[in-house]
């Protein structure tokens, strides 16, 4: 198609485009057909950008939703999601530099005295302060103070730094944790993320406002979406699984309900708490495998940039190591600027 038709079939819908976008669509000519009938939902701008065209076409955002399985969970389900669990997070703790003369625990014996080890809990014996840990070699018994203790659920997986004196001991722990040089990505595009628990009014009224893209991150249904501000694309999070969102193929976001973590908490802060999962690479403090946890979808094996949980008591909002963690409050919605990564806390009042 030439570029004099591809500008003819937008001024007959009364539109105009800029130079960018008409270079878009010589070279993609087959999304102009579906980009013509997506903009009939939309209020559109009366010249078309290319970041319109994004927005319309989702072309900066990929969407990953985890679906649950509806069926029980068998032993080799079990199995298969520990296994997996433990290989992953394996990997990434292999690369720490502290874990000193790192064995399989098939070769730990009564004449090795200092030594690491990476293996998942199996058991822990609050009474005898002893834990279980397993790889895919065998399992040993380990004594471990209770400071450390404290920091240890069952099924992490992490790094252990021991010695035998007598008996096998733990004398630290190592987290998977997230790199010290980690680079903080943004975009260079001045976009705006919303996350809020619902899309009310004061949201809307907030991306009216806004002359550049807004993306509203939300786990309820709204209705009447082709009213919102021309501005505005709409991504529904499950409120059952986790959902992951990736913007310009760079800026990683995970989403999930967490209020199956409340009676986790105890009288922990939840930023702490949080933090505490994200040190662990693995946002899931339940032990509970069925089909309303998937679990291997918590497993962060790529770190994200933003993690939003909903369900929690308080809105609050941290940052570890480059990640920003959000939860959601009815009452308050955040908005991001990709570009700065400033945070704004709005209220929904």
């Amino acid at each position: 198609m030439e570029k004099s038709d591809i500008l003819r079939s937008f001024l007959e819908k009364g539109y105009q485009i800029d130079l960018e976008t008409l270079n878009f669509f010589s070279k993609n000519e087959r999304l102009l057909q579906k980009f013509m009938e997506d903009i009939e939902k939309k209020t559109a701008p009366s010249t078309i950008t290319k970041d319109f065209v994004d927005l319309i076409l989702e072309k900066d955002i990929d969407i990953i939703l985890h679906q649950r399985e509806k069926r029980t969970m068998t032993a080799e389900d079990l199995a298969k999601i520990l296994f997996n669990k433990y290989t992953i997070i394996k990997k990434i703790i292999a690369t720490h530099l502290d874990l000193i003369n790192l064995l399989s625990i098939n070769k730990v014996s009564e004449k090795t005295k200092k030594f690491s080890l990476i293996g998942i809990v199996t058991l822990i014996d609050e009474v005898t302060r002893n834990i279980t840990v397993a790889d895919d070699t065998g399992e040993i018994i380990l004594s471990i103070d209770q400071k450390i203790l404290a920091d240890i659920l069952l099924n992490d997986v992490l790094g252990f730094i021991c010695e035998n004196n007598g008996r096998m001991h733990v004398t630290s722990i190592v987290f998977p944790d997230i790199p010290l040089r980690r680079v903080v990505k943004n975009i260079t595009d001045d976009k705006k993320i919303i996350f809020t628990e619902k899309i009310t009014e004061a949201v809307l009224q907030y991306c009216e406002k806004e002359k550049n893209p807004c993306y509203i991150f939300t786990f309820s249904q709204h209705g009447e979406e082709d009213k919102y501000p021309q501005n505005v694309k709409t991504i529904h999070a499950d409120n059952n699984s986790p959902t992951t969102a990736i913007i310009a193929k760079n800026f990683f976001i995970f989403l999930f309900n967490g209020d199956f973590l409340n009676k986790y908490i105890h009288d922990r802060e939840i930023d702490e708490f949080m933090v505490s999962l994200l040190k662990k690479r693995y946002l899931n403090a339940s032990n509970a495998f069925d089909c309303n946890f998937i679990n291997e979808a918590f497993i962060l094996e790529n770190i994200p940039d933003v993690i939003v949980a909903k369900g929690l008591k308080d809105a609050i909002q941290t940052n570890y190591k480059g990640t920003t963690v959000l939860t959601l409050s009815e009452n308050v919605f955040w908005v991001i600027n990709l570009k700065t990564r400033e945070i704004i806390k709005l209220s929904h009042t």
